[in-house]
Order: C-alpha cells, then structure tokens, then sequence
C-alpha cells in the first residue's frame, strides 16, 4: 500500500492502483520527512484555492453525469476517472474493454449489495 494525494485529499491505496489514480492528479507521496510533501507542481495547483467540498462535488457530480450513458459509450478518460473516483483497481487491465468490464463488475456489486439492504 501507497499514500497518494491530489494535494487537497490523501488515500491510501495498492501500488499498482495508484497509476490510475495519475489520470486524475494524484501522485504518491513521499513519507521521509514524516509530513506529506507534494511532489509535483500540478499538485499545488490543487492546493490554491479549492476545497475538499469542491473538489467533492465535482467528482459527485461527474459520476451523476457519466451514469446517465451506458457504460459502453464511456470515453478511456470517463472510465479512468470513474475508476479513480469508486476505487476501482484497475491494476493489470490491458484495454478498454477490460477495463469497462472491471467499471460494469463493480456496478452490478453495488447493486447487488443495494438489493441486498432493502
């Protein structure tokens, strides 16, 4: 397991999950001076002026709108982005088709687990 950050949120997450996660702006970090320090200019960017409530929203409100269309018309970039969001690992996926099939597993999870509760 990796810490990565977008310089707002930091998740701990499996090493190989964490180059999805790069698609989005995050970054692994580096624990040596046992602070959390940013190791990309882009991540500073995040941290000037947007809030965790923002960036929050933005990803809630991306995940609205990509659900609205299947996920067979989803762009490399809305699934990447998707994955990154729900914590999908897309460790060892080699195309597309791989990887929306990862995206449609974990949907068809979160609906089972949904029935399951009512």
């Amino acid at each position: 397991m990796v810490k990565i950050t977008n310089g707002i949120n930091t998740y701990e997450v499996p090493r190989g999950a964490a180059r999805v996660y790069e698609a989005c702006g995050y970054h692994i970090v580096e624990e040596d001076a046992g602070d959390i320090e940013l190791m990309t200019a882009e991540a500073e960017v995040y941290d000037e002026g947007i809030s965790d409530e923002e960036v929050e929203d933005a990803d809630e409100k991306f995940v609205e709108e990509v659900m609205e269309k299947p996920v067979s018309q989803w762009t490399n970039e809305e699934i990447k982005r998707f994955a990154a969001i729900k914590g999908i690992n897309l460790a060892g996926v080699k195309n597309t088709k791989q990887a929306r099939g990862a995206v449609i597993a974990f949907l068809k999870e979160e609906e089972r687990k949904a029935s399951m509760e009512n």
